[in-house]
């Protein structure tokens, strides 16, 4: 009996840790999908990098001269 109890405990436990994983990459996702369509209707490029150094670019034109900076 107290084998068939920590079997459980220990299966339910793992079942809890894939689920978090799992539900924190789609957390992740969406708000990697939310952050690219907010920075293209202000112009902006996003590419989803949250390490290291954080880059933005901001691109536009005036007649006919294209910039990026």
């Amino acid at each position: 009996m107290p084998a068939l109890l920590s079997l459980f405990v220990l299966t339910s436990a793992g079942g809890l840790a894939v689920w978090l994983v799992l539900n924190g990459r789609e957390l992740q996702r969406r708000q990697d999908l939310e952050r690219r369509v907010l920075a293209r209707k202000q112009g902006w490029d996003y590419e989803g990098r949250r390490f290291d150094r954080v880059d933005y670019r901001f691109t536009g034109g005036t007649k006919g001269i294209d910039w990026q900076m």
